[in-house]
């Protein structure tokens, strides 16, 4: 493994480890989709078609096509995807997946704002506009699944809404 020196080569590892989470939600996100109802279903699916998009942006930003494994994404899919084994299809399951996809999304927040800042730093101001973008998108993705969240747990327990 290559030891990153300067500032141009960590933002090409931000942009290929985004690319590469990217990579494993678009691999992974349709089955756990298939899983669960809407509106849950289709959120992820929206998510889906945003990594997409943002796989051949973040190329074109010089996210190298080969990149190591993305660890933090490939882990929250593959406990979401074990969710969908374990937990009974209905409210808990998509209460879990809400959970799973949330826990993605923030770690992503992360990662985008690290690369926004490492952009920034090398004056690739373009580029920092962009990543800010998808920032910007991952946060109101957020915001609707804590919605769901909430009104998924009140649903869950009839107890809760006396």
């Amino acid at each position: 493994m290559s030891c990153t020196t300067d500032p141009e080569a960590l933002f090409r590892v931000c942009l290929q480890d985004l690319r590469a989470g990217r990579l494993l939600g678009v691999e992974q996100l349709p089955e756990i989709a298939a899983r669960v109802g809407s509106p849950l279903a289709d959120e992820i699916t929206e998510l889906t078609r945003v990594y997409q998009d943002e796989i051949a942006q973040l190329q074109e930003l010089g996210g190298a096509v080969e990149a190591p494994e993305n660890l933090w994404m490939g882990g929250i899919l593959d406990d979401a995807k074990r969710d969908t084994e374990t937990i009974a299809p209905g409210s808990l399951l998509e209460i879990a997946i809400v959970g799973a996809v949330r826990k993605a999304l923030s770690a992503d927040a992360v990662s985008l704002e690290t690369a926004e800042a490492v952009a920034d730093n090398i004056a690739r101001q373009s580029a920092a506009q962009t990543i800010n973008r998808m920032k910007m998108r991952a946060r109101e993705m957020d915001g609707r699944l804590r919605e769901l969240l909430f009104r998924l747990a009140s649903g869950a327990n009839p107890s809760a809404a006396e």
